[in-house]
């Protein structure tokens, strides 16, 4: 067995923190807590390359992978998801698509089975999903689920109100079929915990409707997903209905909780301005609806990273009129389904998309931890993927999080963190959250250069 080096890796740099500094390896994609009595010994080593770290120091470094052959890179997760139509029958006021009209030309069956096929020939793994607008709208939704899981050989996603499944027995019977088949991954969206919440946010009465047909699928001895949103002015009310939707829900049913972001016909009114104020709904979920929702979990080791994951892992969401993007925000075009996936793809790789290739990025310790943000943060404040939002303060509140461990940090929506780093006291540009919460539409194109 090879006795381990212990020596640090040479683009080890240390960013001075309130209580100490942060040594991070870029190339390695490590960080680790260095306390202020420890830093003499961090520089000393990289100057001399000797050994003159203590022993509590050097276990700690260790536990953070700083003697180990560089982090991996974050794991693919491809998806290929189609928004087979724009139609729907809600009007949700947060909707991320802006759904409600169908486009003038939309998707036919043909141009989706030949995505999927062109899809799979470029990626043997990836998996395939529908929404909408409805998705269950469209006529030739089960031929294309079925098409979908016979190229893929995985359970199809389809993200639906089921409300049409009301009054349409033939359709209710199709979903039931494909449930106990296991070729569908269903998800039923709510817009909210009670009835007053979820009714008017999604524009019409609805509530009834949906957890009725919840019983019947039931009932029928299949349980898709249910997606409770969460809207922050509305957080005390679906809290305090929480308890009483479980209970009213069958057992068994798994419920995931949908965070708003800006984007769509979401302008920032119903998102979580702080991830404190996120935080603290879903402990009052957790506590008063009797469910478990996981903390945010403080790790030692990450993996690296290259993009925006969207970009990285080569996700495609393809809109109603044959445009693909990257994510499911909509705001990134970057081909049609006319030219070819193949095509698209190609030139798309050839564009300067990774954070190493940027100059705002290439020389900064972050650049394999944050990797430029989110694409769509980007696009929204400075209309440009190449331009991440960025500054002292950025850097500042990732080196006193990372200090802690919280490298969720990266994760964050960039008003969260713009948040964050003023709750620390760490200067900030002078455009307040609530600004690009409600108005990020205002700001389109104004750089951070601007806000000294």
């Amino acid at each position: 067995m090879t006795a381990k080096c212990f020596a640090l890796p040479e683009d080890t740099v240390l960013l001075p923190t309130q209580r100490g500094a942060l040594a991070i390896s870029p190339s390695k994609g490590t960080f680790c807590a260095v306390h202020a009595d420890e830093c003499h010994a961090i520089r000393a080593a990289l100057e001399t390359a000797s050994d003159v770290i203590s022993e509590p120091l050097k276990t700690r470094l260790d536990k953070h992978g700083f003697f180990d052959p560089p982090r991996p890179f974050r794991q693919a997760r491809k998806l290929l998801q189609f928004q087979v139509t724009n139609a729907c029958n809600l009007h949700c006021a947060y909707c991320s698509a802006d759904s409600g009209h169908p486009r003038p030309k939309e998707l036919s069956f043909e141009d989706v089975k030949n995505v999927m096929a062109e899809a799979i020939s470029l990626f043997p793994d990836i998996r395939f999903s529908f929404t909408g607008g409805e998705p269950l709208l469209v006529p030739w939704i089960f031929d294309a689920i079925q098409a979908a899981y016979a190229y893929s050989h995985k359970p199809v996603g389809l993200l639906s109100n089921l409300l049409i499944l009301k009054n349409n027995s033939i359709k209710f019977q199709q979903v039931v079929h494909l449930l106990k088949q296991n070729q569908l991954q269903l998800q039923m969206s709510l817009s909210g915990a009670s009835r007053e919440v979820c009714d008017r946010l999604s524009s019409r009465p609805c509530f009834d409707d949906a957890l009725a047909i919840l019983r019947r699928l039931a009932e029928a001895g299949v349980k898709p997903n249910l997606d409770v949103m969460l809207s922050a002015p509305d957080a005390q009310a679906n809290v305090a209905a929480f308890s009483d939707l479980r209970h009213a829900l069958p057992t068994g049913i798994h419920i995931s909780l949908g965070i708003l972001y800006p984007c769509g016909r979401e302008k920032g009114e119903h998102t979580f301005a702080t991830a404190d104020a996120l935080e603290a709904t879903l402990d009052d979920i957790a506590f008063e609806g009797g469910v478990s929702v996981p903390a945010p979990d403080p790790r030692p080791k990450v993996f690296r990273r290259k993009a925006c994951q969207c970009i990285e892992n080569e996700n495609l969401y393809i809109q109603s009129d044959g445009t693909i993007f990257s994510c499911f925000k909509l705001v990134e075009p970057f081909g049609h389904i006319s030219e070819g996936l193949g095509t698209v793809l190609e030139r798309r790789r050839k564009q300067t998309l990774l954070a190493a290739d940027l100059p705002l990025c290439c020389d900064c310790p972050f650049v394999s931890l944050c990797a430029g943000g989110c694409h769509a943060d980007n696009i929204i404040l400075e209309a440009s993927v190449k331009a991440p939002i960025c500054g002292q303060w950025r850097k500042q509140l990732f080196a006193e999080m990372l200090f802690e461990d919280k490298s969720y940090v990266f994760d964050w929506p960039i008003m969260h963190q713009l948040a964050e780093a003023k709750k620390r006291g760490i200067s900030t540009p002078s455009f307040v959250i609530t600004a690009f919460c409600t108005n990020h539409h205002l700001l389109q194109g104004k750089g951070i250069s601007e806000f000294p």
